[in-house]
């Protein structure tokens, strides 16, 4: 009952609002019932007001607290309100920011204030056709603000190589938009993300390569016919840029190894002194070498007897050496790994098939202390391991 009777009086003031707008006479009369209403509930029924009725209707009440969002009751964002003089236009916004929308012939003054009163990024987005409409017009200082904290939308073509650097500080990748850059504004972009290095157009110094090599060592695949120094540079910072390498000298061959002996994978026809010592700091890498010999697939079981099921075919001499490396060491693991081949003689099968099937065999043989080189382990049965 009380919705009812709420719009019920709704209602009858809505027709007397429209019924006193209807007996105005003239729009100083029509003016004179709006202001007087002191509800302000009047003037959202005035239809198609004059520019001038809206201009005199705000200038009384922009005084007043909260009065500056009356305009919405004239103008929308879909159909704004043209020619309010500057001076008003100033007035509204700085009484209500997010009017904004609503005005249509935007003042470069007005649009400065809105600018410099940062952070209200949400009345900036919503007039951004007009940011972008203006932005030549707009004064270094506005630019620089909207190059700070619009650097995703700021329209580079209209903007100064200094407002560019501005952008690309804060985004690099916005100076593939570009045309014809500076050379200073290349290398100033280099310097901020040298990933850029495929997009420049100009030769830069050996030094700023060096410099961009230390912070991103995967551009040497984009540097044309580098120099000894970048190539030690990339090495030391990414030693798997010798696959980038036409022809790398030995000292750059060694370099990549000793940092990171996986790169033996990238360097064709290696010598026997490298692949020795590439092994021997990661045995697992001997998986990169073709046809190892017996002597380096000897020193990579020695060095990490799980390495034997990285080596295709290896020999009993191989396999018998790694299992006894395991043994003695105690290395983790499945045992199964390294009789694939028995290690045995041939009538010690039985045991190989059991090691095979069982991982944990080894373990229990080891806690019971038995040798594996005793002659009675070919005498034990499964159905003993299990107990």
């Amino acid at each position: 009952m009380n919705n009812i009777r709420a719009l019920d009086e709704y209602g009858k003031k809505v027709e007397n609002a429209r019924a006193l707008i209807a007996s105005a006479k003239n729009e100083d009369e029509l003016l004179k019932i709006c202001l007087e209403d002191k509800e302000n509930f009047i003037v959202r029924f005035v239809k198609k007001p004059s520019v001038s009725f809206v201009e005199k209707y705000l200038s009384k009440n922009l005084g007043k607290p909260g009065q500056a969002g009356n305009i919405r009751f004239f103008a929308t964002s879909s159909r704004p309100i043209y020619g309010l003089s500057e001076e008003l236009q100033l007035k509204i916004v700085q009484h209500d920011p997010f009017i904004i929308d609503c005005l249509g012939d935007l003042k470069l003054s007005v649009l400065s204030y809105i600018i410099k009163s940062a952070p209200f990024k949400r009345e900036i987005h919503s007039i951004w056709p007009k940011v972008v409409e203006n932005f030549e017009n707009l004064s270094e200082e506005d630019r620089y603000i909207l190059a700070r904290n619009y650097y995703t939308r700021v329209p580079l073509d209209k903007c100064s190589d200094k407002i560019k650097k501005i952008v690309i500080s804060n985004m690099p990748q916005r100076f593939k938009e570009i045309k014809n850059p500076s050379r200073d504004l290349q290398e100033f972009a280099f310097e901020e993300d040298p990933l850029l290095l495929p997009y420049l157009t100009i030769e830069l110094s050996e030094n700023m390569i060096l410099k961009g090599l230390k912070d991103k060592p995967e551009i040497f695949q984009y540097i044309k016919n580098p120099s000894e120094a970048m190539c030690f540079t990339a090495l030391y910072f990414s030693p798997s840029s010798i696959k980038f390498m036409e022809n790398p000298s030995d000292n750059l061959k060694n370099l990549a190894v000793s940092r990171e002996p996986e790169t033996i994978k990238y360097i064709n026809n290696p010598s026997e002194e490298l692949v020795f010592f590439a092994v021997s700091r990661a045995p697992e890498v001997i998986k990169y070498i073709k046809n190892p010999s017996e002597e380096l697939q000897l020193e990579a079981v020695r060095r990490n007897p799980n390495v034997i099921n990285l080596i295709s075919h290896p020999s009993k001499k191989i396999q018998k050496f790694a299992f006894d490396v395991y043994k003695k060491r105690k290395y983790s693991g499945d045992v199964s790994k390294f009789v694939s081949v028995s290690p045995f003689d041939d009538k010690n099968q039985d045991i190989s098939f059991i090691l095979k099937k069982e991982a944990s065999v080894y373990n229990k043989l080891m806690k019971v202390k038995v040798a594996l080189e005793n002659n009675f382990i070919r005498r034990i049965k499964s159905s003993d391991l299990s107990k």
